[in-house]
């Protein structure tokens, strides 16, 4: 009985100094947003817009190139946002991880089986937008 006092009187102080609380969520980039991006192994950029939604405990993400959309799942993690994806109209798998830094979204993907990464930022639309 004393250990389980002490353990339960340890791990009190411990969430009480905040060594045992969850991390805090990242904010989700919910809305519009205007993407420009590079592909996998291309130094060519692409523009185009993504829309995210809350879905339950996840997000979904929609990307629109002209005629081309990409539906993913995203989830926040930390101070990240993880998302997969693909095409409306293939099975290609695709993996997207963004950061937060200086209001837009940036970070890294790649594609199932891919051995090169693509760089992608998010800018809220009506923001002047920034290379990747």
């Amino acid at each position: 009985m004393k250990t389980y006092i002490a353990a339960l009187c340890i791990g009190l102080g411990l969430f009480s100094q905040g060594l045992l609380a969850s991390p805090a969520l990242a904010e989700a980039p919910l809305g519009d947003w205007l993407v420009q991006g590079q592909n996998p192994g291309d130094q060519r950029t692409y523009k185009g817009q993504v829309s995210v939604i809350a879905s339950g405990e996840t997000y979904t993400v929609l990307w629109r190139f002209g005629g081309t959309t990409y539906i993913g799942t995203g989830i926040d993690v930390g101070k990240a946002f993880a998302i997969t994806f693909r095409p409306t109209e293939s099975m290609f798998v695709g993996l997207v991880l963004l950061e937060k830094k200086d209001g837009a979204w940036q970070g890294k993907w790649t594609q199932m089986g891919g051995k090169t990464i693509g760089l992608e930022r998010w800018q809220k639309l009506g923001a002047a937008p920034q290379n990747p």
